[in-house]
């Protein structure tokens, strides 16, 4: 009974720590999103899809200094960026006085490659793919 108790407590143990490692693992660092993105394509429902014409010049820029440039259906914004690395989430603000600035959730992110969900009604469940133009 002893040793049922004791495997049963470092099975437990050993599920805590994964799942703290885990977590931490899955916090997005700012230096990482301090890049040129350049949209490579668009993906919904795991179908990926090319981009149009008008969309082949499409971007997103962060900068260290908190500001960014966006080319989005060849319409250019410029503004602040901030990160909430624990929601794995960055919001881009195109005004000093913006309330509800646009929420772009990070689905996964490597040196090279960004993939991103907008926060918003008409866009949710698409995934913008960009690639590392420079670091």
């Amino acid at each position: 009974m002893k040793t049922i108790l004791v495997k049963l407590l470092l099975s437990i143990i050993v599920f805590l720590l994964g799942s703290i490692l885990y977590a931490n693992a899955q916090k997005v660092q700012r230096e990482n999103i301090l890049n040129h993105w350049k949209l490579k394509n668009y993906s919904i429902s795991n179908k990926n899809y090319s981009l149009s014409k008008k969309e082949l010049k499409d971007y997103l820029k962060f900068n260290h200094d908190g500001s960014f440039t966006s080319v989005f259906d060849s319409e250019r914004t410029l503004g602040k960026w901030s990160l909430n690395s624990e929601e794995g989430a960055i919001y881009l603000y195109t005004d000093i006085n913006d309330k509800t600035p646009l929420k772009i959730i990070i689905q996964k992110i490597t040196t090279q490659s960004l993939i991103v969900q907008l926060d918003t009604r008409q866009l949710r469940g698409v995934n913008f793919h960009y690639k590392a133009e420079k670091r």
